[in-house]
């Protein structure tokens, strides 16, 4: 993602997008777990799923569209 960001942004922007991918990326990590926490917590028993099955279905859910490289959308070099 880095090399993507510095294909796209000069030298004057690089270092701001930088670090709000990477910050970004760190809060993901630090809510991940309360955030699946509360999933297994208030869909448990929810149209009889335990809370690991929303666990499951939710992250291939979100998963999938990965798996196909085609699906996402792919960002050219600028020339």
């Amino acid at each position: 993602m880095l090399w993507v960001l510095g294909n796209w942004y000069g030298p004057s922007e690089l270092g701001k997008r930088a670090v709000l991918f990477i910050c970004s990326s760190s809060a993901g990590t630090v809510f991940s777990g309360y955030l699946r926490t509360a999933v297994h917590k208030g869909l448990n028993g929810t149209n009889e799923y335990e809370g690991y099955q929303w666990l499951f279905l939710m992250t291939a859910f979100f998963l999938a569209p990965n798996r196909h490289p085609r699906l996402l959308p792919h960002p050219r070099r600028p020339q």
